[in-house]
């Protein structure tokens, strides 16, 4: 059996490369206003890096169905704060609102963010 020293060790080496995997955290701000709300996407740097940010809007209503999508390349640091994206809508309280940002590097997700309003299926 290895000394405690060197496992913790071994466990000290790992922890750069995850700090670096991830490098940002996805954050759904909600607004609401007078007849609905805005949405905003916002990415916050954890470390220097580049991610791809996706924010998905599907909602359900009386007037129908919308889906809308943003996504941008972002350079973040740091720290760092982005907006990916900013909407507003209209939304009754029968809505079926659903928003997720999907944040991804190199190819992988690295981070998501999910929220729900109204009666879910």
């Amino acid at each position: 059996m290895r000394p405690p020293i060197l496992r913790a060790a071994a466990l000290a080496a790992l922890l750069p490369s995850m700090a670096t995997a991830q490098m940002a955290v996805p954050l759904i701000e909600l607004t609401p206003n007078e007849g609905g709300m805005t949405v905003t996407g916002v990415v916050t740097g954890l470390a220097p890096g580049t991610v791809v940010a996706e924010m998905k809007i599907d909602k359900h209503d009386t007037s129908g169905s919308i889906t809308t999508r943003q996504s941008r390349e972002i350079t973040v640091s740091q720290n760092s704060r982005d907006v990916v994206a900013k909407t507003g809508f209209s939304a009754g309280p029968e809505a079926r609102i659903t928003i997720e940002m999907t944040l991804t590097a190199d190819g992988t997700v690295i981070g998501r963010a999910r929220t729900a309003l109204g009666p879910q299926d």
